[in-house]
């Protein structure tokens, strides 16, 4: 099925393609109406992008529009002028989606359509007291008020939405005053309830409605009673430092609850925050730690000094050779050893074969100072080859050392390049067991669920054998109506090779008259 994309569109709702493609979805993005987050501003700080959105839905044949209008909960960080702007969008694409003939027009809005002292329940019709939740409720009146057009029109209403990897309203917002050393202000208190849902698994439930051909209102939560205190609590275990302040005021009573059409589906979230949350934390850290100058300026003072830490020890190490070389000419002890043969060694062993190499040459350049120093002419040390072999010392002892040590880093690299290559595929292969036990499981699932699938009508059979003899007429009855669709089912039983059959089960609701026994040698064929 080809499916459209447009709406809000951040890299958070572009990261739930895969999950729609697994599913034999073919997904595009439109660049229609599309508000894109802008990476150097705050998350949710959006700008749009205008085409024609004729020209969009002309050039291919879509089956499924997806419209994402709102799914972030939190006030303080909403932009309530793209929420403006996007009725317009919205209206255009319900217009064009009639026109061009899509069958589905999927709209995610969240649970600010609410009012703070209602019940967050699908059937109660929402009575918004914030701008965000008047144009969510604008919205929503629009597409169910558009009249009969041929597409299927659902409303998908959800908490927070979060995935690792990607910005988000809260998790982001507390890691950035975390480290702004900003106290983190929360638009509620601290009983309030909260929910936040994986993108993934609001992707999953898209999947299924569009299987189905739901229509309505339906609402779509983790459903883990949490509370602001209880979430900050955990969030303060990977944040110390973070300091949190309540307003007090938009007090929820309750959190959204999933509706019962969505279970019927047999919708599971598969993923769960608290369990995420180091994970979401740490990569929005990693993002945000690249974007601070601060932190850019230091790796680049860090990574200068990691440069000229081998130069630096190279003139320290130097400096000691030539002092113990000096002190060695006054106490006799110290002229067992030549400290100059010491000092490319080291150097060659610590950083390898060029500062080897260089600490080789400065033993030398020092040898024919003292050289000279001693009184000698410095021509009967480059003119007479035996007095070379102190300088071959030099020179061999930093350029063996050196090429010890890189050899054994090669090594060391070609080492950690190997591990990262079998970490790298094993991590595929769990990704592509864990992918296929879950789309094993919801075909499996699909499969007995669908009302003309083999596998149902093989569930049944075997449901039919474990029976007892008297339950099955009526188990039977109840499988025959639910398959037909219909209320006019009648079973007839025949023993033995008599031509006559007796009434055992027919439906309550038939209207007719049906006869207690039948001759089926009236029916030949």
């Amino acid at each position: 099925m080809n499916i459209l994309l447009t709406g809000l569109i951040t890299p958070m709702i572009s990261a739930m393609i895969p999950r729609l493609q697994r599913n034999a979805h073919h997904v595009t993005i439109s660049a229609a109406g599309l508000y894109e987050v802008d990476e150097n501003k705050a998350p949710n700080k959006t700008k749009r992008i205008t085409k024609e959105v004729q020209k969009i839905l002309q050039g291919k044949r879509y089956q499924a529009l997806i419209f994402f209008y709102a799914y972030q909960c939190e006030e303080t960080m909403d932009d309530v002028s793209v929420q403006g702007t996007m009725l317009d969008d919205l209206f255009e694409y319900q217009q064009a989606a009639a026109q061009h003939g899509v069958k589905h027009f999927i709209l995610i809005t969240d649970q600010r359509v609410f009012g703070s002292v209602q019940d967050l329940a699908e059937s109660q019709a929402p009575a918004p007291d914030t701008s965000a939740g008047i144009l969510i409720k604008a919205a929503e009146d629009y597409l169910l008020s558009s009249g009969a057009d041929g597409v299927e029109k659902l409303i998908i209403r959800v908490t927070n939405l979060y995935m690792p990897g990607q910005q988000d309203a809260f998790f982001s917002r507390a890691l950035i005053c975390a480290q702004n050393n900003e106290p983190m202000l929360i638009e509620a208190t601290e009983e309030t309830p909260c929910d936040f849902l994986h993108a993934d698994d609001l992707a999953q439930c898209i999947c299924l409605a569009i299987e189905s051909d739901i229509s309505g209102i339906v609402n779509l939560a983790y459903e883990d009673q949490s509370t602001y205190k209880s979430a900050i609590n955990l969030v303060l275990k990977h944040l110390p430092g973070l300091t949190v302040t309540y307003s007090g005021k938009s007090e929820r009573y309750e959190s959204l609850k999933t509706s019962q059409a969505v279970k019927r589906l047999d919708w599971v979230p598969r993923h769960h925050w608290m369990q995420e949350l180091g994970e979401i934390l740490a990569v929005d850290d990693e993002k945000l730690q690249k974007r601070n100058p601060l932190h850019v300026l230091t790796n680049q003072g860090s990574r200068l000094l990691n440069k000229m830490i081998p130069w630096i020890e190279l003139v320290l190490f130097g400096g000691l050779a030539f002092w113990l070389t000096s002190i060695s000419k006054v106490y006799a002890n110290f002229r067992i050893a030549d400290y100059w043969l010491f000092y490319p060694i080291l150097m060659g062993s610590l950083h390898g074969g060029p500062i080897g190499i260089a600490a080789g040459l400065i033993a030398c350049a020092f040898f024919g100072l003292d050289w000279v120093r001693e009184g000698n002419d410095l021509y009967r040390l480059l003119y007479n080859i035996d007095n070379w072999l102190p300088l071959m010392m030099y020179m061999l002892a930093g350029g063996l050392f050196g090429y010890m040590h890189d050899k054994t880093n090669e090594r060391m690299k070609m080492l950690e390049e190997e591990m990262r290559e079998h970490d790298a595929k094993t991590k595929f292969m769990e990704n592509m067991y864990k992918q296929a036990s879950e789309d094993s499981v919801l075909l499996q699932k699909q499969v007995l669920n669908n009302r003309d699938s083999f596998g149902r009508i093989f569930n049944i059979t075997m449901e039919l054998e474990s029976m007892q003899p008297e339950q099955v007429y009526l188990s039977t009855l109840n499988v025959l109506e639910d398959t037909m669709q219909n209320h006019s089912v009648a079973i007839y039983s025949r023993s033995g090779y008599t031509s006559y059959a007796r009434l055992a089960a027919s439906s309550p609701k038939y209207g007719g008259k049906l006869s207690k026994s039948l001759d089926v040698a009236q029916f030949p064929l």
